[in-house]
């Protein structure tokens, strides 16, 4: 059973209600960088006891020179053929962590669990400097104790959307 982390996607889900969309390209951009291996295998029946952490395997930068932000993140599960039961989006749990930033303490970090709705991550109340803001993301699994999903390889997709306020 594989279970594949992709930031592509095709569909967009609604725009976060506070996501005013202020400045431009020039000023304003998010970069995501995979790390690591992105993708992981749930081979044995303890996996699915237990809680699985993958860790800083994806790496958000944030510049917003011109306005504060909010980043919000929104879960897309894809089915391998023939299956009809997904892992439900809200097991999954994003935990954001600075690995560097010109003012930290104008940032406020949320862990959502994934939905296909944004969920707000992170909050500055302050603008960036060129160098911006760079994330660690921690994604969790967490512990299932029923099996209704049937075996496969599954594709999880994150949509990250940057809105300034």
């Amino acid at each position: 059973m594989g279970l594949v982390f992709c930031k592509e996607a095709f569909a967009q889900p609604a725009d976060p209600g506070t996501c005013l969309e202020s400045g431009n390209a020039n000023q304003n951009k998010l970069v995501m960088n995979s790390q690591a291996a992105t993708s992981f295998t749930l081979s044995t029946l303890n996996q699915f006891e237990t809680a699985q952490v993958y860790t800083n395997n994806m790496v958000l930068n944030v510049v917003s020179r011109g306005s504060k932000y909010r980043l919000y993140v929104a879960g897309e599960m894809v089915l391998p053929n023939g299956v009809t039961t997904p892992f439900p989006l809200s097991n999954f749990k994003i935990t954001p962590s600075i690995s560097s930033s010109n003012g930290a303490a104008a940032i406020t970090l949320s862990t959502p669990n994934l939905s296909a709705a944004y969920q707000l991550l992170t909050q500055r109340t302050s603008t960036t400097n060129a160098a911006g803001d760079v994330y660690n993301l921690t994604v969790t699994l967490s512990n299932m104790n029923t099996y209704v999903q049937a075996p496969g390889n599954y594709t999880l997709k994150f949509h990250f959307r940057l809105c300034h306020y």
